[in-house]
């Protein structure tokens, strides 16, 4: 399915890509979830766009991708992770520390 290959290809970019690429591959991210709005794994693809905006310090928007994939899959397996990292964003990088302790 080309919907594997290209998710699975973004995951990877997320985790390797330098500043140079951040916004090309945001774009590509966001291109992505249009294209293939009920792919099974988005929640995965969601948690590799939000990690991808910590790693650039675009810490608000990568608060926004965590918050929204939560909302989004409330049933995933990966909803534990997005919370921790949801609540490390709000509390290392955003200094919010009321909604850190809530995401916790």
């Amino acid at each position: 399915a080309p919907e594997l290959n290209v998710s699975m290809l973004l995951e990877k970019l997320a985790a390797e890509a330098g500043e140079e690429y951040y916004e090309p591959l945001a774009a590509e991210f966001r291109s992505f979830f249009a294209r293939f709005p009920g792919y099974a794994r988005n929640d995965a693809v969601r948690l590799a766009l939000a990690d991808l905006h910590r790693l650039n310090g675009e810490y608000a928007a990568a608060r926004l991708a965590y918050e929204k994939a939560i909302a989004l899959h409330p049933a995933s397996p990966l909803l534990a992770k997005a919370k921790l990292s949801l609540a490390n964003v709000l509390a290392d990088n955003l200094k919010e520390y009321d909604r850190a302790i809530a995401a916790y």
